[in-house]
């Protein structure tokens, strides 16, 4: 069995005032085997963070705040904040186990009656069926 965990970024609506452009839906998923493993490296890597950075393991990185709002993260300089972002992505690739793949809808020609939300997940699950077919 395969573990998923989704997350969304941007707004669904398709309506004037919409704050987002762009609808995303990003997905990590592994194998029910190897969540400890990866958990424990994680943890790892955030240690090694937390010591090399000053990022307390509690501090959620999101990539908009971190940079351009970071509140309570000022306390780490903007260049070493760019680097923990490198590092967390550098962090994923170096990871063989965990797949990600990602959903984008632009939603600037979209019609007003399309269901942004429900055509991510259905590109999403498509996206699930294509990657099982091609899998050697």
């Amino acid at each position: 069995m395969y573990l998923m965990y989704i997350d969304e970024s941007g707004d669904p609506g398709i309506h004037v005032n919409s704050p987002t452009r762009y609808f995303i839906m990003s997905s990590i998923v592994l194998h029910e085997l190897r969540w400890r493993d990866l958990l424990d490296n994680l943890v790892d890597f955030r240690r090694h963070l937390r010591n090399t950075k000053n990022l307390k393991l509690r501090d959620e990185i999101h990539a908009t705040d971190f940079i351009n709002s970071p509140g309570d993260l000022k306390r780490i300089k903007r260049h070493d904040r760019v680097d923990i972002m490198k590092q967390c992505i550098d962090w994923v690739a170096s990871n063989s186990e965990i797949s990600v793949t990602t959903v984008c809808i632009d939603k600037h020609n979209r019609r007003s009656t399309d269901d942004v939300f429900e055509f991510a997940w259905t590109l999403r699950i498509q996206l699930d069926k294509f990657m099982n077919q091609t899998t050697i």
